[in-house]
């Protein structure tokens, strides 16, 4: 089978009950051969809403280690906003779903909310809700940024006075 299905979810959504029935039953219609090659990409930062999760309700972790138990197949990616790393782990994910269907796997990937905006990364809240107020700090951000780094790379986007243009468009 050539088609792979990717999904992503955050650790914050991960706290809602559809959630943790479907990380149970997953597995179950990936044995079972319902479903297509199955890869989960989880954003674990321990933010949600209104701030961190395992200071304002429970730890996440108990569920995030019961994944193998349940039935996936779990590649821990240490450092989410590393995109070499990122890539590398998908791959072999992708690889791994395509050779073993019937069991699903997931990337626990550990990532930092707002990752290069310093007063972002520092926020209990992770940036919810609150946008860039200059257009500096968006600059910053394309700088340091190897998601944004890439994607202009791949776009062919800059980066002029905080907004984003398409080389050889005019806005």
């Amino acid at each position: 089978m050539e088609r792979v299905t990717i999904t992503t979810i955050s650790d914050g959504a991960c706290m809602e009950g559809e959630a943790k029935e479907s990380l149970a039953a997953i597995p179950g219609l990936a044995q079972a051969g319902k479903m297509a090659p199955y890869v989960l990409i989880i954003s674990d930062n321990n933010t949600k809403l209104s701030g961190r999760i395992d200071e304002e309700s429970f730890s996440m972790g108990p569920t995030f280690q019961s994944l193998s138990d349940l039935g996936w197949e779990v590649i821990t990616l240490e450092k989410g906003n590393n995109l070499q790393a990122c890539m590398e782990s998908l791959e072999l994910a992708i690889e791994w779903a395509r050779s073993n269907p019937n069991k699903p796997v997931a990337v626990h990937a550990k990532t930092v909310k707002g990752y290069a905006i310093e007063s972002t990364v520092n926020s209990s809240s992770g940036g919810h809700g609150f946008p860039l107020k200059n257009p500096r700090n968006c600059e910053t951000f394309s700088r340091n940024s190897t998601a944004v780094i890439l994607y202009r790379g791949v776009y062919g986007l800059d980066v002029r006075d905080g907004a984003y243009r398409r080389r050889g468009c005019k806005v």
